[in-house]
């Protein structure tokens, strides 16, 4: 057997940004939301962390120490007031024609934030809890409906509701699927909202999905998929700094050509009460931003309940979708997909997964029913161009 690997413990908040909170850097105040407990000198190094929460592979840990070095290394720009890296493309409404046009917007920093911003949302406790959770369910939906199950194991059937059905290996599934959507940020706007004073407050599942487009429509407060237009992110990275991801074609948010915006106290409560209806567990709290505990409590405790908070005012709906987009997807209502670099992504991937499904079928020989024959005869293998969207 081989040596296990040297990092068992794997963090699903960045200590960069835990490190943020605390008035030392080493520990600092941890609000746990169940019990009201306020721990004053809770240590850094383990909060938001499991054992091999990511598996004994250590690619997973090892590219997100990578990508959060990168991303630690511009907010120190960013709050030293150097932006001279920032200018530049980093979004784009149509897909790049070849790899050398992506290698320049990854280049831009921001870039880098809206990625780790995408990998974020999908990698804390929260997130394989609810994996989980839905699993448990389904397993036994179809456990129930088998009658064949009923009759072999009847004490096993009567003790279904009384047990956990896991998955083994949950964040390593959730982040394999999500991987192929990361494209999902290239159209995505970036900007950085920031306070006068420390007011923001960190939770163990940082990132909150809003689309304040979308709360508008009867339908209520939905459109929360990577590539619904309208969608927005945002992400407390310290008591004085959240990042905000967000459709640029439908919000306005500051200058067009300024990445930081002055946020409000208003506006600051209106992130903080997202926050903690977003948060798992805990909420770390620096000291000197204010903060009621009791209310947090009582948010948290009610939020499903609870109307969603009040608009986020530095966000103007301001729609500037262009007429291709318009005339490719149509009205608003239905909440499409944001842009035509995104359509043709989908087009891409959905041509990979195509493909993929014609290799198994000839690499192991399987029967094909005649009305899948004609579908299999027009795919097309997508490593070899052309491309299913015509390109070279």
């Amino acid at each position: 057997m081989g040596a296990p690997p040297k990092k068992k413990r794997h963090h699903y908040v960045p200590q960069f940004v835990l490190r943020n909170f605390s008035p030392d850097g080493r520990s600092g105040s941890t609000f746990v939301l169940e019990t009201g407990e306020l721990h004053a000198n809770a240590s850094v190094r383990g909060q938001c962390a499991k054992d091999y929460f990511y598996g004994r592979d250590p690619d997973m840990e090892n590219a997100f120490a990578e990508s959060e070095t990168k991303v630690a290394a511009t907010l120190r720009q960013v709050a030293s007031g150097d932006l001279s890296t920032f200018v530049g493309e980093y979004r784009t409404r149509e897909f790049p024609d070849s790899t050398a046009e992506l290698d320049v917007l990854r280049a831009h920093p921001l870039y880098a934030l809206r990625e780790y911003g995408f990998y974020q949302t999908h990698r804390t406790a929260a997130s394989a809890e609810s994996i989980e959770d839905e699993f448990d369910a389904e397993m036994k939906r179809l456990f129930r409906k088998n009658p064949w199950f009923r009759e072999k194991s009847p004490e096993a059937y009567k003790w279904l509701d009384h047990i956990i059905i896991k998955p083994t290996g949950t964040m390593g599934h959730i982040l394999y699927t999500a991987g192929p959507l990361s494209f999902a940020m290239l159209d995505m706007t970036v900007k950085f909202l920031v306070a006068d004073k420390p007011s923001f407050i960190l939770s163990d599942h940082p990132v909150m999905l809003r689309n304040q487009y979308a709360e508008l429509n009867p339908s209520g407060p939905g459109a929360l998929g990577m590539l619904a237009r309208g969608l927005q992110m945002f992400m407390p990275v310290s008591p004085t700094m959240t990042i905000a991801i967000y459709d640029g074609d439908i919000y306005e948010c500051g200058a067009d050509d300024k990445v930081i915006v002055k946020l409000s106290a208003r506006n600051a409560q209106v992130l903080n009460a997202m926050q903690v209806r977003n948060a798992n567990e805990c909420i770390f709290l620096h000291p000197d931003a204010t903060v009621d505990h009791d209310e947090l409590r009582r948010t948290w405790q009610n939020r499903p309940e609870i109307l969603p908070p009040p608009h986020l005012r530095c966000f103007q709906i301001h729609d500037r979708t262009t007429e291709e987009a318009r005339s490719k997807f149509g009205d608003m209502t239905s909440f499409p997909i944001r842009s035509l670099a995104l359509a043709t992504a989908v087009e891409d991937l959905a041509a990979v997964m195509d493909w993929r499904v014609k290799e198994a079928v000839i690499t192991r020989g399987l029967p094909v029913a005649p009305e899948w024959k004609e579908w299999l005869d027009s795919i097309e293998d997508p490593r070899k161009p052309p491309m299913s969207h015509g390109r070279r």
